[in-house]
Parts: structure tokens; C-alpha cells; sequence
């Protein structure tokens, strides 16, 4: 018997329209605030062509560390330190570069130092002989990005080098840039009267004191647009010979005429008897300035052999010249030279003729300047050039003069050079 379920009945659809839900208000609008681009400084960068894809060099551009000469410096120092005394390297160091800064200048000491630099770079290997290179690049750096620092004193210390035994320790560079700015008065006034200052340390260690003195005095005369390289001139002298070369290779580097002296300087002085053998001039003391200098203000009796009974030779400083410098007349030339050798002259100066020797390409050029005027026959020339003019008997290829000690004989000054 089936089962039947009764269905339920269907709703009825009501006929009326479903009400429409109420209208919203429009919502507000605001307009957005401009927004400016944020600046960046993107350094110039150019990868390679093996990582482009990648980006690598990218990445390892903005990854790496600044460089720091200083810390190359000391890792390279380690790296002699494996085989050899921390002491013997940086005393090897130091005498080598001594010794390639002097050479190129100073041939009175230069096969001594030649001999001795040899010496010290066969104690070690080819693959140790390249790295003291390393080091000077790192030290010239170091000093090119801060050239107001001790550097070789401050590496020293850190390295624990210094002497104990004769209790040697280093002024602070900061310590000494006070004392410089505190003593270092009326340098104008007295480059005036001299034409150069001179800064003395009789115990001048690796030079802080030198250093910060040579900066303080060359702020002051770059603001009256003066060349502190021709103004200043720096003695100085320790007992130690390590720090004394330290010394001398930091002026060395930074441009500045000086002389350092290795010796006691309570027992052992400077003296003008001296003999030059403990001696060391900086490159720029052999610049023409200075040469020239040493002549007017007697300075060159440092390289006279006292006490020897050797007569000292007549000083020689060997000028290159430009054709403009010789198209004058004779008398205008000479005081050019005089004035190309740093010497000071008056308005007026008189010059001693014999004391000149020049090239044939200097007389020819002197000669064509009078013709060109039709100021003298070629007679007269010969006869002016006779009772006046220089001799004409150097055999370098160009514009050169020579001139010797008494060139200026009157009208010299004590100005600025």
C-alpha cells in the first residue's frame, strides 16, 4: 500500500511592489595632499658586464666599506711580521723610504744611502719585497686625505714601538695643534722682513709639533696668497734615528723645505761646522727657491767642510728658461733671472755679468729682440754683448742660465720673494 503525503500549500505571491531601500547621502570627497619625490645623491656607478643580470656589483658597492689607509696600512705591516721582528720591519720601512725620498735630490749621500737600501731589502723575499711599496702608496694616501695628522707617530705608538728605555712618548696631534695656534705670531711680519720663517725642534720626534706649526703658518699666509712651500723652512733634529726619518719623510711628503739632524742636540747641536753625514734635506730644500736662498742668507755654509781647510767652490744654480724670458733687452734679462732664481732685488739692482753664463739659443734670442727694435747694429751688439753680456758657453740643449754666488750685486732686499 503506497503512502501518499499531502502537499502543502503554495504562498500566495502578494500583488504590492517591495518599498526601495532609502537613498544614501553622497559620500564626501577630499582631494589628495601632493606628494613631493624624496632626493636621493646616487653616486656614479657603472657595472661590469659579467654581472648585470645579477646586480652583484651593485650590491657590493653599496656594501662596501669606505676605504681606510690606515687600516691597510697595519694589515700590510702584519703580513712582514710572520718571518721578521715587528721593530725590524718598521725600522727597515722607515730607512728604505727615507732613503727613496733623498736620492732622486741629494746625490752628495746617495751611494752611502743607495748601498744601504740594498742592504735592508735583501733580507727579505720577493713576495715580502712588494709589500713595503704597499705600505709607502698607504702612507702617502693617508697623508694626501689628512695632511694634518701624524700618521707614521700615531701607527708607532699603536704598534707599541716606541723606546721606554729613553722614555719616549709622542705629543697628541691634537695637543700640538694648540700649542702651534698659540705661538705662531706675526708670521706675515716676518716673512716680510726675511722672506721665510724657520721652525726649530731640537727634540722633534716623528715632527707632530712641526707638523701642526707648518699648517698653522701656512693658513695664515695662503690667506695673503702667499706659497708656504717658499716661505718656510723647518730644522730639526733627535736622537733617535727612527723617529728622526719618520720626521723627515712626513715633510718630505707634505712639500716643506727642512733639514733634520740625527744627534744629541745637548751634546750634539746643530752647528754650520758640520759635517753633512747625519744630515737629511727634504726634496723641496733643493727646489731653486731655497737654493738660491741659501746663497743670499748664508745658509749654504751647512755644505762647507769646516774645519777641513777644503776651500769651498762657488755655489751653481743652473736655471730652465722660456723663449718669452729671453726676448728683452740685456739688462731686463738679468733681473728676470734673478727674480726666476727667488732672489729679491730692489728697482735699481746692479748685476755682475762675469757671474752669468746662458745658452747660444738665450744670445740669439736676446740678439733678435735688438734687431727687431732696430735698436743696435750688429756691430754694437757685438760690442754691448762684449762689455756687458753673459758668457755664452753652456752646452745644454735649450733656454738655460747659470748664474753663481755675486750674480746681484747691489739692490738686493730682505722682501718677499
Amino acid at each position: 500500500m503506497a503512502l501518499i503525503r499531502k502537499k502543502k500549500p503554495k504562498k500566495k505571491q502578494s500583488s504590492k511592489p517591495k518599498p526601495k531601500p532609502a537613498a544614501l547621502p553622497p559620500a564626501k570627497t577630499f582631494a589628495p595632499a601632493k606628494m613631493e619625490r624624496p632626493q636621493f645623491e646616487v653616486p656614479l656607478f657603472t657595472p661590469s658586464k659579467a654581472s648585470v643580470s645579477t646586480g652583484k656589483d651593485f650590491l657590493k658597492h653599496w656594501s662596501e666599506p669606505k676605504f681606510n689607509p690606515e687600516k691597510e696600512f697595519l694589515k700590510t705591516f702584519k703580513e712582514l711580521t710572520c718571518r721578521h721582528r715587528s721593530w725590524d720591519v718598521w725600522s727597515d720601512f722607515i730607512v728604505m723610504s727615507a732613503c727613496a725620498l733623498s736620492n732622486p735630490v741629494d746625490k752628495k749621500h746617495y751611494d752611502e744611502r743607495e748601498a744601504r737600501y740594498l742592504r735592508i731589502i735583501r733580507k727579505y723575499n720577493k713576495e715580502e719585497q712588494a709589500k713595503f711599496p704597499e705600505l709607502f702608496a698607504h702612507m702617502v694616501l693617508a697623508l694626501e686625505l689628512n695632511p694634518e695628522q701624524d700618521f707614521l707617530g700615531k701607527l708607532y705608538t699603536s704598534l707599541n714601538l716606541q723606546d721606554e728605555g729613553r722614555e719616549q712618548y709622542f705629543t697628541p696631534h691634537s695637543v700640538c695643534e694648540l700649542m702651534a695656534d698659540i705661538t705662531m705670531e706675526n708670521v706675515l711680519k716676518q716673512v716680510k722682513d726675511n722672506g721665510y720663517i724657520t721652525i726649530n725642534d731640537p727634540c722633534c720626534g716623528a715632527g707632530a709639533t712641526l707638523i701642526a706649526g707648518v699648517h698653522a703658518a701656512r693658513k695664515v699666509l695662503m690667506k695673503s696668497g702667499l706659497n708656504f712651500q717658499n716661505h718656510i723652512l723647518v730644522a730639526a733634529q733627535d736622537i733617535d734615528e727612527t723617529v728622526a726619518l719618520m720626521c723627515y719623510i712626513q715633510l718630505s711628503l707634505l712639500g716643506v723645505a727642512a733639514y733634520i739632524k740625527v744627534g744629541n742636540s745637548l751634546t750634539d747641536p746643530m752647528n754650520t761646522g758640520d759635517t753633512l753625514e747625519s744630515y737629511w734635506f727634504t726634496p723641496m730644500y733643493f727646489s731653486d727657491v731655497w737654493a738660491m736662498r741659501r746663497v743670499v742668507h748664508g745658509v749654504d755654509a751647512l755644505f762647507c767642510d769646516g774645519g777641513s781647510g777644503v776651500e769651498k767652490k762657488p755655489f751653481r744654480l743652473l736655471l730652465k728658461l722660456e723663449e718669452d724670458d729671453c726676448r728683452r733687452d740685456i739688462y731686463s734679462f738679468y733681473a728676470n733671472v734673478a727674480r726666476k732664481a727667488g732672489i729679491p732685488i730692489s728697482n735699481e739692482p746692479c748685476f755682475d755679468c762675469s757671474k752669468i753664463r746662458v745658452t747660444g739659443n738665450v744670445k740669439d734670442t736676446i740678439f733678435n729682440f735688438y734687431q727687431e727694435k732696430g735698436v743696435e747694429s750688429t756691430n754694437e751688439l757685438i760690442v754691448m754683448w762684449l762689455s756687458s753680456g753673459p758668457k755664452t758657453d753652456l752646452e745644454e740643449d735649450g733656454y738655460f742660465a747659470e748664474i753663481e754666488d755675486g750674480f746681484v750685486m747691489e739692490g738686493k732686499t730682505d722682501g718677499e720673494i
